[in-house]
């Protein structure tokens, strides 16, 4: 371990370790507690000969057990790999193999309250490591535009970022946050865990569940919640089914924060308005090591509806209306796994793929990807703004609009909707005829149970392509 291990001086400065640190499954983890935790993962580390800089994968299906190991690779000064652990072992081996990691760091699935942590070895072909005095994290972006990519992440990058999060919500030793999401992105960690431990606050890391989220907001005294649209998108539509006045369950609530893909301004005034609480929406991506924007006001209330915030410690700019940013957290091509991210720089600012614009006030606004951009007859539709329509009708749980060749027009928007009421579609036409022009209006409807999504709730839209492609 070094000297300046952010995981370790951080523990060395906490005034009580008493105080509850993480919660999962109802038990609850003292500082003290993980501590402890800690130093015997150290001591099986130590065992097999584990050294500062190694890359070593993680997965647990247990968040707390996951949380726990992570701050203790991380302690330890190594490259940590996180694992989805539903994901089979095949998909784990094969990104083993391209982080340079030849060992694998799980935990006994049986066990729910104390770890059994197991070290593998076994990982067929690993390369040697990256290189010497780099620790921190090796993610894999989403995917969204296709083969995941790795993101080579430094220990300062992502606790700098854990910095920003805890300034800039105003988080406390009294925090008590909820996190639901993976573990195994870089939201999570950064957001809710870092950010957490920097505070000295609490967080629970209880799986969504829409059927216990509320009890479980409101057993836990939840004051802030870090969630995405999938997650609120749904607890939108079951808020009628709430057994008694929606406030009691979260009378401690002061903020629900949003990320990992765009909200719209329709869903976030609409969920404002059940819950009686700010929706602070953020831009961040992998590349980043979390956030880049945050749509916070004068705390605790938030910036301009459908906006995603000022910049929050980087730069950013607009060149041909893409976002282009720059600065400490931005990936760093000089890293070897970072190599790709070279050919997507330009004078030390990344290009991000997406389209927005800035309003008077300096706030953002992002319009959609620039590989989304649906080209129709010479005319650019920007599938948002259709989407924006669309939810104005309350019936619509989730939407989509992606192009379908034309072979004259070149393209054409078609719409994807997931709906409780299939009926619907003269409704959506008669929107979109008010609110669009005629170019922009989807030409066809298609009603579908579910859309495709990966773990980050992010929606695919390269398939919903080419299911269109053959529609």
């Amino acid at each position: 371990m070094t000297l300046n291990n952010w995981a370790v001086n951080r523990w060395k400065t906490l005034p009580d370790l008493t105080q509850p640190f993480l919660v999962c499954d109802d038990t609850i983890r003292t500082y003290e507690q993980v501590g402890l935790e800690i130093e015997r993962i150290h001591r099986l580390l130590k065992q097999h000969h584990i050294k500062s800089y190694q890359a070593i994968g993680l997965s647990s299906s247990s968040p707390c057990h996951f949380a726990v190991a992570l701050l203790a690779l991380l302690a330890w000064d190594l490259v940590v790999v996180p694992l989805n652990p539903k994901a089979p072992r095949e998909e784990w081996q094969r990104q083993l193999k391209e982080a340079h990691c030849g060992v694998w760091l799980h935990d006994d699935k049986d066990q729910v309250v104390n770890s059994r942590w197991t070290l593998e070895s076994e990982i067929k072909d690993a390369e040697e490591p990256w290189q010497d005095n780099f620790s921190g994290m090796i993610l894999f972006t989403s995917g969204s535009t296709g083969h995941p990519k790795t993101v080579g992440l430094a220990q300062d990058q992502l606790w700098e970022q854990a910095l920003t999060v805890k300034i800039t919500h105003h988080l406390t030793e009294d925090s008590r946050g909820y996190s639901p999401l993976p573990l195994f992105h870089v939201n999570a960690p950064v957001i809710a865990l870092f950010s957490t431990l920097l505070a000295g606050g609490t967080l629970i890391l209880d799986p969504f569940n829409r059927q216990t989220f509320w009890h479980t907001v409101q057993k836990q005294d939840v004051n802030w919640i870090n969630a995405v649209p999938t997650i609120l998108t749904i607890l939108s539509h079951q808020a009628h089914q709430l057994p008694i006045n929606h406030s009691s369950h979260h009378a401690s609530l002061r903020f629900i924060r949003s990320a990992s893909a765009p909200l719209g301004h329709v869903l976030l005034e609409r969920i404002e308005e059940q819950f009686g609480v700010p929706v602070i929406e953020s831009y961040g991506m992998t590349e980043a090591c979390g956030p880049i924007t945050v749509n916070s006001g004068p705390w605790p209330q938030r910036g301009p509806a459908g906006s995603v915030g000022r910049p929050k410690n980087i730069m950013v700019r607009l060149i041909n209306s893409e976002v282009w940013i720059k600065g400490g957290p931005v990936i760093r091509p000089h890293l070897p796994m970072n190599a790709w991210a070279l050919s997507e720089m330009t004078g030390g600012w990344y290009h991000t793929g997406d389209l927005g614009h800035f309003d008077e006030d300096g706030y953002l606004y992002l319009d959609g990807r620039v590989k989304d951009v649906i080209k129709r007859g010479g005319e650019s539709i920007f599938p948002r703004e259709v989407e924006e329509i669309l939810y104005k009708d309350k019936h619509v749980q989730e939407c989509v609009v992606v192009g379908r060749p034309h072979p004259v027009l070149g393209e054409e928007p078609v719409a994807y909707i997931v709906s409780s009421d299939p009926g619907i579609e003269e409704a959506l036409r008669a929107l979109s005829a008010q609110h669009l022009s005629p170019y922009k209006r989807p030409v066809a409807y298609h009603f579908v149970e579910t859309l495709p999504k990966n773990a980050t709730g992010k929606i695919q839209r390269r398939m919903l392509v080419k299911e269109g492609q053959h529609a």
